[in-house]
């Protein structure tokens, strides 16, 4: 693995003389209890250097792991198991949860870490990756990790002999590969959003506008325009007037958003469900632009209801339907009203305990909590 410096603290231990550099080996870890999950790591770190704030991009550790309890955004304090770092010794891990990493575009989430105080640094691992079936090429000095469908999603170069993933300088793009979800979305949705405006409308779609984003001039994107024989138009450059009903209906959709969860106090993190909720409402609000109509009303030929709309933000309590708990058990799961549901005829609801999203036609709302 080319790393010549241990990568844990030594409480008080001796180990064996040997070579101060040495080649690090990783090796399973012994048999344990049915409790204990069998880890290993290498037993090696940066050059005389801590990558603390870095992520040291390692092929001999079976798990991302990290010594710092702060970064932690949930933990499960009762999960304990071993790490293997070579030459029989193993050192503890303390937990396992979820990550919370500030980028230069804000903080991200990684998941399924393992908190293991006695490291120096923070351990990515490529077989945490691999098992989801992303791709991982080291091509000269540099470490290509790409997603399942082949699209690079983090490029990292060689330094100090060893590959750290700096999240504050840019390297955004491998949260996706940490969180398994590609955020390349203008790529298959392009073709559902072209087929649904087609049958919802009969009409064909003819010539698409754009900025000069990245995503709409890229090579893929300009065959899909040349395979459904669309015309793609671009603006010109810090030219937005160009395309100013789009632009202005963005900033719309904005400052809806930012009222939406100002008036609950909401973090920055519900951004994406406010934008969402922001647009489901003004398509259901009249505009002058269409003498007073809804732009659902001019797409659908019928006028929306709206009685089921609720405020954003306000504690519900979703119904847990009796084939999900026994008798005694609780017959509502409190949550976070965040929007619509755009496949179901429901309300999403954040569950603040799990941090995921249900969605439930039968709720009960107090509209005047937060």
């Amino acid at each position: 693995m080319g790393h010549t410096e241990k990568f844990y603290r030594n409480k008080g231990k001796q180990r064996p003389n040997q070579p101060q550099q040495t080649r690090a080996k990783a090796r399973v870890a012994e048999e344990g209890s049915d409790q204990e999950e069998q880890v290993f790591a290498a037993s090696c770190s940066v050059a005389k250097r801590k990558a603390t704030k870095g992520w040291l991009i390692d092929s001999g550790c079976t798990n991302h792991m990290t010594p710092n309890t702060a970064i932690f955004k949930k933990i499960d304090r009762k999960f304990k198991t071993r790490v293997n770092v070579g030459n029989g010794h193993f050192i503890k891990a303390e937990g396992k949860g979820d990550v919370l990493i500030d980028t230069h575009t804000g903080t991200k989430l990684v998941s399924n870490v393992l908190l293991v105080p006695e490291i120096d640094g923070n351990l990515l691992s490529i077989a945490q990756l691999l098992e989801k079936g992303y791709s991982v090429v080291f091509k000269g000095k540099e470490c290509l990790i790409s997603d399942l469908n082949g699209s690079k999603l983090m490029s990292v170069i060689m330094a100090n002999k060893s590959f750290i993933v700096d999240w504050s300088k840019g390297s955004d793009s491998a949260y996706t590969a940490i969180q398994y979800e590609s955020k390349l979305w203008y790529k298959r949705p392009s073709h559902k959003f072209k087929a649904a405006a087609e049958t919802e409308t009969s009409c064909k779609l003819k010539t698409l506008r754009f900025d000069n984003g990245t995503e709409y001039t890229s090579s893929e994107f300009q065959k899909f325009c040349d395979e459904t024989g669309i015309k793609h138009q671009l603006t010109n450059t810090y030219t937005p007037q160009q395309n100013g009903v789009s632009e202005r209906k963005n900033r719309s959709l904005m400052d809806m958003a930012r009222c939406l969860m100002f008036e609950r106090n909401l973090p920055k993190t519900f951004w994406a469900e406010a934008v969402n909720t922001a647009v489901y409402l003004q398509n259901r609000l009249p505009t002058k632009a269409l003498a007073q109509k809804t732009l659902f009303e001019a797409w659908f030929g019928f006028k929306p209801s709206l009685a089921h709309l609720r405020v954003f933000g306000c504690i519900c309590y979703a119904h847990i339907h009796i084939v999900k708990r026994d008798k005694l058990a609780k017959k509502a799961q409190p949550g976070i009203l965040v929007g619509y549901s755009s496949v179901k005829k429901g309300y999403r609801i954040l569950d603040p305990l799990s941090n995921k999203v249900l969605m439930s036609r039968d709720v009960v709302f107090d509209e005047k909590s937060s």
